[in-house]
C-alpha cells in the first residue's frame, strides 16, 4: 500500500448529489475545496467484506494558508477564510489545529463526512471559532490602540475636572 499524491481528483457522485455541496452559495468555496481534494495524500484501504477503499492518509494534517491562497488563486484574505467558513459550516472539511500565523504555525485541516448528514436533524454542526487569542496579531495591536485611547480620555477627563 503505497500512498502518493496523485495528479487527478477522486470525487465521489455523493458529494457531488449533495445537499451540502449543492448549497455552496460561492464559487470560491468550491475552488478551495477542489485544492483541498488535490491535497489529499490517498491509499487504498480495505474496508468490511474484502472490498477495497481508499483512505486519507494525511486527513487532519492538509495545509492551506492563506499567502497560498492568494498567490495560487489571487484571493484575499477574507475571500478565502469566507470559503474555510463555509466549508465548515457545510461539514466538507474540518478544522483540527487553528494556527496563529506565526513562526510556521499554520493551520490544518480534514477532509471531513459530516456533509453526509447534512439537512437532516443527524448533522452535527460546526463553525469556524473566532481568534480570540490576546497578545498575537490583530487582537494585540487593538488591544494596544484601546489601551491608549482609555488612557487618552482619563487624561483629558482630568483636565475638565480641574477647570
Amino acid at each position: 500500500m503505497t500512498a502518493k499524491k496523485s495528479t487527478h481528483i477522486y470525487i465521489e457522485k455523493d458529494i457531488l448529489n449533495s445537499k451540502a455541496f449543492g448549497s455552496l452559495r460561492k464559487g470560491s468555496s468550491v475552488i478551495v475545496y477542489f485544492d483541498f481534494l488535490m491535497k489529499r495524500i490517498i491509499t487504498r484501504g480495505t474496508a468490511k467484506r474484502g472490498k477495497n477503499r481508499w483512505v486519507i492518509v494525511n486527513n487532519g494534517e492538509i495545509e492551506y494558508t492563506y499567502s497560498e491562497a492568494r498567490k495560487k488563486r489571487g484571493f484575499t484574505k477574507p475571500r478565502f477564510r469566507d470559503a474555510i467558513k463555509e466549508l465548515v459550516e457545510k461539514g466538507l472539511i474540518d478544522i483540527t489545529h487553528a494556527g496563529g500565523g506565526y513562526d510556521g504555525d499554520k493551520s490544518l485541516y480534514a477532509i471531513s463526512d459530516r456533509w453526509r448528514k447534512y439537512g437532516t436533524p443527524e448533522f452535527e454542526s460546526s463553525i469556524m471559532q473566532k481568534d480570540t487569542r490576546q497578545g498575537r496579531g490583530f487582537a494585540a495591536v487593538h488591544k494596544h490602540k484601546k489601551q491608549k485611547s482609555v488612557a487618552k480620555l482619563r487624561s483629558i477627563h482630568k483636565l475638565v475636572q480641574r477647570k
